[in-house]
């Protein structure tokens, strides 16, 4: 039987450092693709939700300004709404109406 020798046993050895190290670089590029990939798929997601939340503010501050309004309009003039005996209908003939000026409209 032969010896093997050191020198041998020290290039097996590089050999399998060599390949270990080489699948460990495929490894870790695999999951920074699989992490990068993850990343633009929240960024999406994010930029979808900040356009949705910038909607819901806006609508939030219209709600609030007509709220404003209304409790301006109630509180410095003591205006309110009319009640059911106070508004009237007015039906217009098919057609033809007076306008303000008594003039016939078509």
């Amino acid at each position: 039987m032969k010896k093997i020798s050191s020198q041998a046993v020290f290039c097996a050895v590089l050999v399998l450092i060599v390949v270990g190290s080489a699948l460990t670089l495929v490894s870790v590029r695999q999951l920074n693709r699989l992490a990068f990939y993850d990343l633009q798929k929240l960024e999406r997601e994010r930029d979808g939700l900040s356009i949705e939340w910038r909607q819901l503010m806006a609508e939030f501050s219209t709600w609030r300004l007509e709220h404003n309004i209304e409790n301006e309009v109630r509180g410095e003039h003591k205006m309110e709404p009319p009640g059911s005996s106070q508004i009237q209908i007015i039906h217009l003939a098919a057609g033809k109406s007076k306008n303000a000026t008594g003039g016939t409209l078509r």
